[in-house]
């Protein structure tokens, strides 16, 4: 209920305009050749911005699934476990929580795929247990048709997938001499079928004047300016998720230096988390130090914060191996944790975007929750700890939930008004038409359509005549604007 309500303030934007006008049907109708691979994807699109009822329910049913998908893989039976992802996740980095969650267009690539190769981990997960896995005869098909359809949406997702899926058989063989081999033939093929598309053939030959790889602009220059933009949005952007991190890690560390009699380990383990520490401050520290600097040492801030991030990978995967005691579930978390570099890579040489950083991100989640319920296990706590945990938890996620209100129903409000006031201007003939920016600008992806082709589109969704131009007030102009646009025509 709270996300169907969420999703219902959110407004088309973007994209929506385009996919939900003729120009969707015009792709459709060319199978999308020379577009994109991402044909699920785009089917789900132009589903979705036909019918906002549609909309509301598979983008709230996703967002469920966001929640509680972390819950399941690591097997937690703890309440807490449900409030602290939701929590997370509503802390998602401004950026890529309106280009992936708000914006239907970015919804519709970024999070049903990962959700697919994560449900997918969630029924192998016995894998990670002791005795042999059984599973049900029809759990091949589901697992194929997961597998295909997954790969079918955003490219380093589908390249994510064909990994997971081989790193699944690896494992399984390595540990039970058995194949579970049906997944990646899905994977296989979904790849197979997106990479047929000829957009990719022009885009490695540069024919292709939006999108590009590191072979037509130069290696070089495409790696320094993705690795900038990686460090930015998933390091720098993303404080709170690399803030909870470095708790976890941090009390996993001392209750196993505590509780531990290896020498050695422990010694690992106290070099490990003062680098945890170190790194995430040279993270933290990397905004206002620029700002302070005035723009000087942008290259030598920029290593820095490189630097910071490769200094952190390695500590934090030393201290799931050596501290999570119980084999299984080290096992998970560095399942959790090895995903995220493999989710990124891909995006060193692909076009890049914030939006594009949702699915590691939501990884991140999951690998806090694995940390969080291991940590929980091991500690003994009294029930009112329990409670006082809960109560914590849901209190940070009922802010975090009445903030977004606070955020989306302006949004919401002037968006609806917006749009009715341009089909009532265009029916009483106005050459120009007067639309109002919408608040909050930066929790919407390309909200205004106040530049081509954003205004073209708008009209196109509308039904507006290509020939009216726009004309744009703030919020407050506009309420009087349209007091006055009603006076005038109740007189007519």
């Amino acid at each position: 209920a709270v996300f169907a309500l969420l999703v219902f303030l959110f407004p088309y934007s973007g994209d929506d305009w385009a996919w939900g006008s003729e120009i969707g049907i015009e792709r459709l109708k060319n199978h999308f050749d020379n577009y994109n691979g991402r044909y699920a994807g785009n089917l789900l699109v132009m589903a979705l911005t036909r019918s906002k009822l549609l909309d509301i329910i598979v983008t709230a049913f996703s967002l469920v699934c966001v929640c509680v998908f972390p819950k399941l893989y690591s097997g937690s039976d703890r309440f807490a476990t449900l409030p602290l992802a939701f929590t997370l996740f509503l802390l998602t980095p401004k950026t890529i929580w309106a280009q992936s969650v708000v914006w239907t267009a970015g919804f519709s690539n970024y999070i049903p795929p990962i959700l697919l190769l994560v449900l997918y981990l969630i029924i192998v997960r016995n894998i990670f247990e002791d005795g042999a896995p059984q599973y049900n005869k029809f759990l091949p098909i589901v697992t194929a048709v997961t597998g295909f359809t997954a790969s079918l949406f955003m490219e380093n997702v589908t390249i994510y997938g064909l990994a997971l899926s081989a790193a699944v058989i690896i494992f399984s063989f390595v540990k039970y001499r058995r194949f579970f081999a049906v997944q990646l033939a899905g994977c296989i093929a979904g790849t197979a079928l997106m990479f047929s598309n000829s957009v990719y053939v022009e885009i490695v030959g540069a024919k292709d004047g939006y999108r590009s790889t590191a072979i037509s602009e130069g290696l070089l220059n495409t790696l320094i300016t993705h690795v900038n933009t990686i460090v930015t949005h998933y390091f720098v952007n993303n404080i709170p998720m690399i803030l909870a991190v470095t708790v976890l890690c941090s009390a996993l560390a001392f209750i196993f230096i505590k509780d531990s009699n290896y020498g050695k380990k422990q010694k690992a383990a106290k070099v490990s988390i003062i680098i945890n520490i170190v790194s995430f401050a040279l993270i933290l520290l990397k905004r206002p130090l620029m700002l302070l600097a005035g723009g000087r040492g942008t290259a030598v801030f920029n290593l820095i914060a490189l630097l910071a991030v490769l200094a952190r990978f390695c500590p934090v995967f030393a201290l799931v191996i050596i501290c999570i005691e119980d084999r299984n579930k080290m096992l998970k978390s560095l399942f959790m944790l090895l995903s995220i570099p493999v989710l990124i890579a891909p995006l060193l040489i692909n076009p890049i975007g914030p939006r594009c950083f949702f699915p590691p991100y939501f990884i991140g989640i999951i690998f806090c929750v694995c940390l969080f319920d291991y940590i929980t296990d091991i500690v003994s706590l009294s029930e009112r700890q329990v409670f006082t945990m809960n109560t914590a938890f849901s209190a940070a996620g009922a802010t975090m939930l009445i903030f977004m209100l606070v955020i989306y129903v302006p949004i919401h409000s002037y968006d609806v008004k917006r749009n009715e006031y341009a089909v009532k201007q265009a029916e009483a003939g106005y050459e120009t038409v007067t639309l109002c920016k919408l608040p909050h600008k930066a929790y919407v992806w390309t909200g205004d359509p106040d530049k081509k082709p954003w205004n073209t589109r708008y009209k196109l969704f509308y039904g507006l005549d290509q020939n009216i131009t726009f004309e744009f007030l703030d919020c407050k102009e506009f309420d009087k604007w349209a007091s006055e646009f009603d006076k005038e025509m109740s007189e007519k």
